[in-house]
This record gives C-alpha cells, structure tokens and sequence, in this order.
C-alpha cells in the first residue's frame, strides 16, 4: 500500500526510538500540522494496518489520551501456534477412547 508522504513522516516519527507513541497534540506538534490532518493520517495508518492507537498516558507530554502505537505483527508460525493452543483448549483429546501407554501401564501396577 502506498502511503502519503505525510503519513510516512508520522510512521517515522512513531518508528523512532524509544518507539513509544504519540497522542494527537505532540504529532501535531512534531509534524507541524493541523488536527483534523494528524487525526485522517493516523487513519490513513489504521487503514494500513501498521498503527493502533490506545487510550493511555502520551509518553511525551503525559496527557491522557488516544495515543498512537506501532502495530506489531505476530510472525507466521506464532499465529498458526495461537491457533493450535486455541484448538487444544476447545476441543481436549478424549482419553477414554486412546489406548493404554507406558504411564497408564506404570499407574496400573502400582496401584494395586
């Protein structure tokens, strides 16, 4: 997806460290534009899927407020994991129906 240069400013800014975020006021002020055009850039990078924004405590200034965060993307195989775990949770094996293994059989003799 190509962005606007403005919009690319501001994921720069967001991308530079500490990478913590920016509410509204301190990327207007870093950026040196309007409101209403910071609010349709961090728009323009939702809609791109590389920003969120949180109701927190700006690390720049400290007011509360919607503030601006990188997005972080999970990797391929972290996802498919999630899935997995997400499944097992749901749909437990069923251990009636498996047959007997070394642990069962080691229960069985002790048990008596």
């Amino acid at each position: 997806m190509i962005l606007s240069e403005s919009a690319t400013r501001l994921l720069e800014e967001l991308k530079t460290p500490p990478e913590l975020g920016l509410c509204p006021a301190c990327a207007r002020t870093r950026l040196g534009l309007e409101h209403w055009d910071v609010l349709k850039l961090v728009r323009e990078l939702i809609g791109a899927g590389l920003v969120l924004c949180v109701f927190d405590v700006c690390p720049v200034c400290g007011q509360r407020d919607l503030v601006t965060i990188l997005r972080r993307h999970r990797a391929r195989g972290d996802h498919q994991a999630a899935v997995a775990a997400i499944a097992v949770a749901r749909f437990p094996p069923d251990r009636s129906t498996r047959a007997p293994g070394r642990h069962d059989q080691h229960m069985v003799e002790h048990k008596g």
